[in-house]
């Protein structure tokens, strides 16, 4: 199991709680930049030992969150590393952003590539209330529309400022 995300501080986390949270997040984010790299290589790239990423990959193949892609040639003799990379329907996320005359609500994968998006128009005068109602309205339909509509982890609220 992964270690859960606390708020940006993190003060609910003992000592080695924060390490492994920052390792976690360290490696999964190397396997995004990268798109395709190896165990020996994430070794290599965030000063981890091996073992401790053998440990932390685990952890994020069992939650689904990176795939195993084959081996990778290396041009080099011996057993070719097994290469990781996201899986972009590991999680997916909402966006919305909300501005006078419209509200926009995307759907994005882990990958972050846009799996559907909405445009709701509003009407000059429209309430506060009415647009955050609305909006929450076009949400579920989003998320009930897409089959990984229950791996939905998180909703990020944009606004113009009057």
């Amino acid at each position: 199991m992964l270690t859960p995300y606390y708020d940006g501080d993190r003060t609910g986390l003992s000592a080695p709680q924060r390490v492994k949270w920052e390792n976690e997040r360290r490696v999964f984010q190397r396997i995004r930049q990268l798109h395709q790299v190896s165990r020996v290589d994430l070794s290599s790239e965030t000063g981890l030992s091996v073992q401790a990423i053998g440990v932390i990959v685990r952890r994020l193949l069992d939650a689904g969150l990176v795939v195993e892609t084959g081996p990778t040639p290396r041009g080099t003799v011996g057993k070719q590393p097994i290469g990781l990379a996201i899986n972009p329907d590991g999680a997916l996320a909402v966006g919305c952003n909300i501005e006078r005359d419209q509200v926009d609500v995307a759907v994005v994968d882990l990958a972050g590539e846009v799996r559907g998006h909405r445009t709701l128009p509003l009407q000059e005068g429209t309430s506060a209330e009415a647009v955050l109602r609305q909006m929450a309205d076009v949400v579920q339909a989003a998320i009930a529309a897409d089959p990984l509509g229950s791996k939905m982890v998180g909703i990020g609220v944009a606004m113009v400022s009057s």
